[in-house]
């Protein structure tokens, strides 16, 4: 898909499926995502989202549905990785 195909497939399936919605971040994502990226070793820009993600999952109590091994590991107990 182009850029430009991939909001329109976006746009149609958030306004055609009830079962989806936006959350707003909870409070406490920030000192929770700070400390799962702090320390004394470089943290790639995919174990920043995945810290991210996983937070905001755990803060919710919500699942988080991934295909990525790393990104289910991260999140555990609060993740459902599918194969």
């Amino acid at each position: 898909m182009t850029q430009v195909q991939a909001w329109e497939a976006y746009d149609n399936w958030y306004q055609t499926d009830d079962r989806i919605q936006f959350v707003e971040e909870p409070s406490g994502l920030e000192a929770l995502f700070r400390s799962r990226t702090r320390g004394p070793r470089a943290v790639t820009p995919g174990e920043w989202a995945d810290a991210y993600l996983s937070s905001f999952a755990q803060l919710i109590g919500a699942t988080l549905v991934t295909f990525d091994r790393h990104l289910a590991r991260r999140a555990e107990p609060n993740s459902l990785l599918l194969e």
